[in-house]
């Protein structure tokens, strides 16, 4: 069974907002309602809510200085003395973890809206740069409710999250509610808003809007229903920004603690105390993250306002840790701090800000949730055979639901030094070898190994082979992976040319000759060859396992390969 994380109270605003907005009867009819009419749904706009702004995304982009957030300035806990920040030999390229993140719809918490310029000048809703620039729809192609309507085709404010949202729709915890805004054409002063469920699919955000809903809350009893219209956007992630688009049209939007409607007040100021939600991974022992972010009247950092305090548990123990951070424009979130045994920790990943519930943290490949809402394990995944890719075997499936996530961690982290270690090593040696970081495939392209439709290693093959296989002992048989393999399977794989039984004989061929010649002609001692004769096994795969292009077609080039995929000695790790 997995262990269940302790959940720490998040000193943000609480689900105290949750019902305060409700009468004992609560209608909603205003998908789609004025932003200045009655209904129970519908929001008074007032200058100075900074709501609105000017266009912060395509040919008319406003300048991000806008924003007030000292970007790549230091801040720190106040112990600790200015420019105390560690930080890796060699900087992560965020854009590499915004491609690999796995995004889910917590990433949207938050009020992420247009920015306005620092002009000192405040609209209701939206500047006349976005009115002027943006591309307008039928409001009927968005919602049945903003039927005779013209408006943006890109909302111009997304507001989501439990601690943001203050209406009853997010006492159901089976969707992601959000209300979305829209411009109206013709009307500086009008916009129109949306509540809607919605979901993400690989990089894009699909939303379906809420044509009623109502809420008694003497029973608890909440009744909705939604449209049959949905709208979807691709979206880009940028430290607090998120680029909306679609084929015509994209826009920026910039989380409302970032916007520059704040540089009408004296001192500007982020804080976010944050902590560990229950079902969710932690950084290293850290269950609660606190920033505090303030800027003076000139612009610049105030460091006896601003902190970075991290809270650690270990053994059973709470404690407050000194800490350092900065958070770069192209949202690399950098941070050391030393833990409870006094030694200096240091990451580099990227930040999700969720105002008011906290915040996410990513390396691409495991995502960290510091919220104040209570996640599901069916919301953040809890690990699963997939998160090893194709190094369980299936027999081994089911020993994962025995361990712990702790220990399901430090698998995956042995699997992925490993991976890298090979990386090295093929390297060194000038290998043409590709590693699929994903499933821990190790691919190498029989063109190089076999003549075409033959299943004899060519003289070039065994030289290229011979290289790969003592690089890939020498890996293996260092004492950090003793144990740790049980298996390596060679998979034989062709192109779907010719009949599937020929193609099916010919790859079990080539992978047989490939194991033959690790454990007889290669430069391996006969120690090593023996223990590799236990644990290589051939398949040949025919096409069943084709390679596809960026279309969607079959790789003829890239289909005809032979991979070694290791495969994890669970048995051994769990003790069964």
């Amino acid at each position: 069974m997995h262990n269940k994380k302790t959940i720490l109270t998040a000193a943000l605003l609480g689900m105290a907002l949750l019902l305060s907005a409700c009468s004992k009867m609560t209608q909603g009819d205003g998908v789609g309602g004025s932003l200045s009419d009655s209904s129970p749904q519908s929001q008074t706009m007032t200058q100075g809510d900074g709501v609105g702004g000017s266009l912060s995304g395509g040919e008319n982009a406003g300048s991000d200085s806008a924003s007030f957030f000292p970007y790549g300035e230091v801040f720190y806990d106040g112990r600790m003395i200015m420019g105390g920040l560690e930080e890796p030999a060699e900087r992560l390229d965020p854009a590499e973890i915004y491609a690999n993140v796995t995004y889910t719809p917590q990433m949207f918490y938050g009020d992420y809206r247009l920015n306005h310029k620092n002009d000192g000048i405040q609209t209701a809703y939206a500047s006349r740069e976005f009115l002027n620039s943006c591309k307008w729809v039928k409001g009927d192609q968005i919602s049945d409710s903003l039927s005779g309507k013209i408006i943006s085709s890109i909302p111009y404010r997304i507001v989501a999250g439990n601690a943001e949202l203050d209406n009853a729709l997010i006492t159901d915890t089976n969707y992601n509610w959000c209300q979305i805004y829209f411009a109206v054409s013709g009307d500086e002063r009008e916009g129109v808003y949306l509540d809607a469920a919605y979901t993400i699919e690989g990089k894009d955000i699909i939303f379906t809007p809420v044509s009623s809903w109502s809420f008694d809350e003497t029973t608890g009893e909440l009744s909705y229903k939604f449209e049959e219209k949905q709208v979807k956007y691709s979206f880009e992630f940028c430290g607090p920004k998120i680029t909306l688009s679609t084929e015509d049209a994209s826009y920026t939007l910039i989380e409302r603690d970032f916007t520059s409607w704040k540089s009408y007040v004296t001192e500007e100021s982020l804080s976010v105390e944050s902590s560990l939600s229950e079902n969710s991974r932690k950084v290293d022992d850290i269950v609660g993250i606190d920033i505090t972010v303030q800027v003076d009247a000139n612009g610049k950092l105030n460091p006896k306002k601003s902190n970075f305090t991290l809270k650690t548990e270990s053994n059973g123990q709470t404690k407050n840790c000194n800490g350092c951070a900065k958070w770069d424009e192209d949202g690399l979130f950098t941070f050391s701090y030393t833990d409870q045994n006094g030694e200096t920790k240091i990451h580099q990943m990227v930040m999700f800000y969720c105002g008011f519930d906290g915040i996410i943290l990513s390396d691409g490949k495991k995502n960290y949730y510091y919220l104040s809402t209570f996640l599901s394990e069916a919301s953040v995944g809890h690990y699963t055979i997939e998160d090893l890719g194709a190094n369980i075997s299936e027999e081994d499936a089911a020993v994962i639901e025995t361990l712990t996530d702790e220990e399901i961690e430090e698998i995956i982290e042995t699997r992925d030094n490993l991976l890298e270690d090979f990386e090295k090593a093929f390297y060194a040696n000038g290998i043409a070898a590709k590693i699929q970081e994903e499933t821990g495939e190790i691919v190498l392209d029989s063109s190089i190994l076999f003549a075409t439709g033959d299943s004899s290693l060519s003289e070039d093959g065994k030289k290229a082979l011979n290289a790969f296989i003592t690089a890939f002992v020498s890996v293996i048989d260092d004492s950090k992976y003793k144990g740790f393999i049980s298996k390596v399977e060679i998979g034989g794989h062709t192109d779907t040319q010719g009949a599937y039984d020929y193609n099916l004989e010919l790859s079990q061929e080539r992978a047989d000759n490939v194991k033959a010649y690790c454990l007889t002609e290669a430069a391996l001692s006969d120690e090593m060859k023996n223990e590799l004769s236990s644990i290589l096994i051939p398949v040949g795969y025919s096409y069943d396992k084709p390679v596809y292009d960026k279309k969607g077609d079959v790789d003829m080039d890239a289909s005809r390969r032979v991979e070694f995929v290791f495969y994890i000695n669970l048995g051994a790790i769990s003790g069964q």
